[in-house]
């Protein structure tokens, strides 16, 4: 189940295995390729790198690396949704969770608190280490709020339905920051990207969390480079 092009999965996908194995990640030309999440049957959970279908490179995240932030190796876990961590959160029997905010009644089947609907203003702690403060509507996070992650990330900004959506910045301790437009949880509009390790700066335009489009990329010691991007490729100078 997923996207297609030319006949050919491609972008994001699940693929359900006859052994009971799930991958959930993006697609490219019919292969994995990309970023993913490789479920076993006995329910081990590995976030990987894959190319051309291969896994190059894995970690590991059991109930300890969610806690801590860290996988088996101490590197740091970046699950960068709040929709994926709380479905890992889940899958990894890390379940529970405080409330302090609004709700009203509803009847609708499999909300977190039967009869109670999230609605209004709260906080909410996950087990996981997780935490999230702002607005909700109909039990999902809509309108403001910030999320802070376990590995130290947060996005904070405009929310709908669950998701980041409208103006956002998100913050990731190694890399740097993203300010600017999202859809659906991806970068989609424009926006500005700083990396810390180098003080290069991005601003332009963004689909689907790639840079598409007309930016300016200035380096950290002043080199400016102008033109248009393609699948996040610079492919034109203005």
């Amino acid at each position: 189940m997923g996207e297609w092009e030319a006949n050919h999965k491609h972008g994001k996908g699940r693929t359900c295995y006859t052994s009971g194995d799930i991958y959930d990640g993006s697609y490219a030309d019919g292969f994995r390729e990309g970023v993913g999440k490789h479920t076993t049957a006995a329910g081990e959970v590995y976030m990987g790198v894959f190319e051309t279908g291969e896994l190059i490179k894995k970690a590991k995240l059991d109930q300890a690396s969610m806690l801590s932030g860290t996988d088996e190796n101490g590197k740091r876990v970046r699950i960068l949704t709040a929709s994926l961590c709380c479905e890992r959160a889940h899958g990894l029997g890390l379940d529970k969770f405080t409330w302090e905010g609004d709700t009203i009644d509803s009847d609708v089947p499999g909300l977190r608190m039967p009869g109670k609907a999230r609605h209004g203003e709260g906080t909410i702690t996950y087990e996981s280490g997780d935490t999230y403060t702002g607005g909700w509507k109909d039990d999902k996070r809509s309108g403001f709020g910030k999320m802070t992650f376990a590995c130290g990330d947060e996005y904070e900004g405009q929310w709908l339905e669950g998701k980041y959506e409208g103006h956002g910045k998100y913050t990731n301790v190694e890399i740097g920051t993203y300010e600017g437009e999202w859809e659906a949880n991806h970068k989609h509009g424009t926006g500005r990207s700083y990396y810390s390790a180098t003080g290069d700066v991005y601003d332009g335009s963004y689909v689907e969390g790639v840079r598409e489009g007309y930016g300016t990329y200035t380096k950290g010691n002043g080199e400016v480079r102008m033109g248009r991007y393609e699948k996040g490729e610079l492919v034109a100078d203005a």
